[in-house]
């Protein structure tokens, strides 16, 4: 059975996608994987709009770890995400470096209640915080994946703002 897309994407369609096909789907595995050879090959690589939820196959970071591990690549951190409320897209860590701890920044667009419905993080991307273990030191890295500003949307800004706050602190 297909997930339910989440309410990120209401107008996918599983059935009218071309990359689930399998020669668009592995063009596009290996087009990754060159880029980041040509990349220079990071140590760590975060990455945005990165398929979580199961479709035909499990989320694209799976399906990439063959080729991500001929580049050296064995640790993967996917975003993590609300249960009740799983995205169609996150963010993710593909490093060479083990990662030590994975989680997510939370927080409320609005403070108190106000005229507009309560909007918790889960609607607004949360930022990925993972620790990478380097030798006996840690890592920390925040990996964002900001809502666009396109339309000038109130609560776009709204969650730019909190986010800054958030990682400034």
């Amino acid at each position: 059975m297909i997930q339910k897309n989440s309410k990120t994407y209401d107008d996918y369609s599983y059935e009218n996608s071309n990359w689930y096909k399998d020669e668009v789907y592995h063009q596009k595995v290996l087009k990754i994987a060159k880029t980041i050879v040509i990349s220079d090959n990071p140590d760590i690589i975060g990455v945005q709009e990165i398929e979580s939820v199961q479709v035909k196959n499990p989320n694209t970071l799976n399906l990439l770890k063959v080729q991500l591990a001929k580049l050296g690549y064995g640790y993967y951190a996917l975003g993590k995400q609300d249960e009740d409320f799983p995205v169609f897209v996150t963010t993710a860590f593909i490093s060479k470096i083990p990662i030590k701890e994975n989680t997510s920044l939370k927080y409320d667009l609005f403070e108190e209640e106000t005229q507009l419905k309560k909007v918790s993080s889960k609607s607004a991307r949360n930022p990925q915080k993972t620790i990478f273990k380097i030798g006996s030191a840690n890592l920390v890295v925040y990996n964002n994946h900001w809502k666009s500003l396109r339309g000038g949307s109130f609560l776009a800004k709204k969650a730019h703002t909190k986010i800054a706050k958030l990682l400034k602190a």
